[in-house]
């Protein structure tokens, strides 16, 4: 349980609307910070995770940024919690949350700043200072009727509808894990700096579509909830996107995914959905014993699968290095950190191949016993022209 912090601002001024919000700020002569004593009613519909922004040259006490996409009768907008804000609200605040806001600064949105955005927007900046802003759950038993405010949108989609969705299609999923990776990290560039972003692989059943759905699941600021995940889960991924290469497809998290696992699903405004529904109709008939034999956990699992020749993979390696020699192979792979995982291609002849098994079972924190993948270790001095995962 959380404790939220309540702040119980009494005022006599009338509530605002987003609607009204935005067209007083776009209707200055100077677009500039716009501080509003006027009140806001929203509900949570999205909460992304949480953003450092700290830098070795910046003195910071709390550098966490987080993002609530939150909506009223009128419209949406974003709430931007700042600094130590993030302390006192970041967990106790999810989606369907109904939050008062006073004292808050108005400011045109990073979207329309950086020129991302198609149309101007606004985001509500909440900050401990300059204004202190003052915040208060609301209960659901005491939302007015004439609020009017939205449900939490969602959008469940099951294995068998996924392949007729575009790329970066954004949607729900719901189902039974049967495979729960080891984690490992991804090397990306953000902000002109290097940074480790850690990932793991899942797999999940739905009951349609015949194979399983694979996750490529991202931190979530959800450190229980992540923790949680093991074979024989029932896992809820929300606002992940779907990702297509020329022969698979896959679900990805975004900055708004947020999961929950089993035992996390009462009262969650997703339970009565026709999609949820079906999915629980269709785990009544699961065998959990036959399910518990074929389920796997940690190894090493590659995926997507490489490409079928060499122009191909070329053409989808998505920033990773083309050729490398075999001096510059030994270069990159000294570079590698903890959990690090990249993939290079070299071309050459091969010497000589050894192989070893190795034992494929392993026991998780519940003293459930699953397989690994059936895996090997092969050392390889050089390779014929192929693609080669390291």
């Amino acid at each position: 349980s959380v404790l939220l912090p309540v702040c119980l601002c009494a005022t006599d001024l009338q509530p605002v609307c987003l609607r009204e919000l935005r067209r007083s700020f776009f209707s200055r002569s100077r677009r500039r910070q716009s501080h509003s004593q006027r009140p806001l009613t929203v509900r949570v519909l999205r909460k992304s995770r949480l953003l450092h922004f700290g830098k070795t040259d910046r003195a910071c006490e709390c550098p966490y940024q987080a993002v609530l996409e939150v909506a009223d009768s009128s419209d949406r907008a974003a709430v931007v919690l700042w600094n130590s804000l993030c302390l006192d609200w970041y967990r106790g605040v999810e989606p369907g949350t109904v939050l008062s806001i006073h004292s808050y600064r108005v400011k045109e949105s990073y979207g329309s700043r950086s020129g991302s955005a198609r149309e101007q927007d606004i985001e509500i900046s909440l900050n401990s200072r300059n204004p202190s802003a003052e915040l208060a759950v609301v209960p659901e038993s005491a939302v007015l009727p004439q609020w009017n405010l939205p449900s939490v949108p969602f959008h469940f989609l099951s294995r068998e509808e996924l392949p007729s969705c575009p790329q970066g299609h954004t949607c729900d999923f719901i189902g039974l894990v049967t495979f729960a990776g080891r984690p490992e990290r991804l090397r990306v560039r953000g902000q002109g700096e290097e940074q480790l972003k850690q990932y793991r692989w899942l797999q999940l059943e739905d009951g349609t579509g015949g194979q399983p759905v694979a996750v490529k699941l991202f931190a979530t600021s959800q450190p229980e909830e992540q923790a949680g995940i093991h074979p024989l889960s029932v896992l809820v991924c929300t606002s992940v996107q779907l990702m297509k290469t020329s022969s698979v497809h896959y679900l990805t998290s975004t900055r708004y995914t947020q999961v929950y696992c089993t035992g996390q699903h009462q009262r969650r405004p997703y339970r009565r959905l026709p999609p949820v529904r079906r999915f629980i109709q269709w785990l009544k008939t699961v065998d959990e014993d036959a399910v518990a034999r074929r389920a796997v956990i940690g190894g090493f699992f590659s995926f997507p699968p490489l490409a079928a020749s060499m122009d191909q993979y070329l053409q989808e390696r998505s920033g990773d290095p083309g050729l490398v020699s075999a001096a510059e192979l030994q270069r990159e792979a000294g570079r590698l950190l903890y959990r690090e995982r990249r993939c290079f291609a070299i071309q050459g002849t091969v010497v000589s191949v050894t192989h070893s098994d190795c034992d494929n079972t392993v026991r998780d924190n519940t003293h459930t016993q699953y397989r690994q993948p059936a895996s090997a270790f092969l050392c390889v001095i050089l390779t014929v022209s192929d693609c080669v995962r390291v």
